[in-house]
């Protein structure tokens, strides 16, 4: 399952159980796959990884924390992008402090605007 299909997921149920319930702040919690199916376009590679992202709709706080292993060659960037839909290029939203080897940890935390709650509730981070 790929990052933007395991937001939705979640988004999914986060909204039924809004429904239910009276509106209130959330913090919206996903475990996303990293692979280069996840690139703009796809790439072929063995590396592969997980992470938890957690967003909070009220302050826009996002964090993520992963990690990953099987790259070719040493990891040299890591960071969010942001906000169009899956298979869409999009620009850096922010970065992620990231081991630089070929297995390692990524994390970091932003700030996402509250123009772009809707994106990033809608799968498009």
């Amino acid at each position: 399952m790929n990052a933007c299909r395991s937001f939705r997921i979640v988004f999914t149920a986060a909204i039924l159980s809004l429904f239910a319930t009276s509106a209130q702040a959330a913090l919206w919690t996903a475990n996303v796959l990293i692979d280069g199916l996840q690139e703009t376009p796809a790439v072929v590679t063995p590396g592969s990884g997980t992470a938890v992202v957690t967003f909070d709709d009220t302050s826009g706080a996002m964090s993520v924390n992963g990690t990953f292993s099987g790259l070719i060659g040493t990891a040299n960037n890591a960071h969010i992008h942001g906000y169009a839909a899956a298979g869409s290029p999009a620009g850096v939203v922010f970065g992620l402090a990231f081991t630089a080897a070929t297995s390692g940890s990524i994390s970091g935390n932003g700030i996402i605007p509250p123009a772009n709650f809707a994106d990033v509730l809608g799968g498009k981070t």
